[in-house]
């Protein structure tokens, strides 16, 4: 997790209920101290409460990216970090880097400088492609090779279905917006695009 981490909630199926909740986790002082951004990002949480008790998962789905861009949430930034398969095909090679599927704001909200290629943003471009400097070890996010999230085999199935939590989804807060505005915002979010959690929260 980055230095502040904000636990979201609502996206998954629960027995009883699923709510967006924020919580601060700190690691080691110095992991993620690189990141320039590091105050203002948050990792997306599903709090529910089941037979079992609460249960907190970093599983999300396709659509939540989106439905945070476009509601009025607080959210400045946001991406899905999707991990596939290790095999990469060039031309007639085939290498062995796992490959991380992200969105164009990821290069964005993260400190990861480019070295070679196209600098002004390589992922807005299915086409683009550039180089980024090595990250340090003390890094959270670990990638070797990273492409748009669209390029999932299985993302024409589930872009739009909000039942099949797949990834961890990270978001950058607008500067005049408080953790506590967000997770407001975020709770009539989850009662939106999630009712069936709001109503089996009213049969407890």
């Amino acid at each position: 997790l980055l230095h502040t981490s904000i636990n979201l909630g609502g996206m998954t199926v629960a027995f009883a209920c699923s709510i967006f909740i924020l919580l601060v986790v700190y690691r080691h002082l110095t992991f993620d101290d690189f990141q320039q951004n590091k105050d203002s990002i948050y990792k997306v949480y599903s709090y529910s409460v089941g037979p079992d008790g609460e249960e907190l998962g970093t599983s999300m789905a396709f659509p939540l990216t989106d439905a945070l861009r476009t509601e009025n949430v607080g959210v400045d930034k946001v991406t899905s970090i999707v991990t596939r398969g290790k095999l990469v095909r060039n031309g007639e090679k085939t290498l062995d880097m796992s490959t991380t599927l992200v969105e164009p704001d990821f290069l964005q909200m993260f400190t990861f400088p480019i070295v070679k290629g196209n600098a002004n943003n390589p992922l807005s471009d299915l086409s683009k492609s550039a180089i980024v400097k090595d990250f340090p070890e003390n890094s959270t996010i670990k990638f070797s090779l990273l492409a748009r999230k669209e390029l999932d085999p299985d993302y024409a199935k589930i872009a739009n279905t909000w039942d099949n939590q797949t990834h961890p989804v990270y978001v950058q807060l607008k500067a005049n917006i408080t953790q506590e505005q967000a997770e407001s915002r975020l709770r009539l979010l989850s009662k939106k695009y999630r009712p069936d959690d709001e109503a089996a929260e009213k049969k407890n």
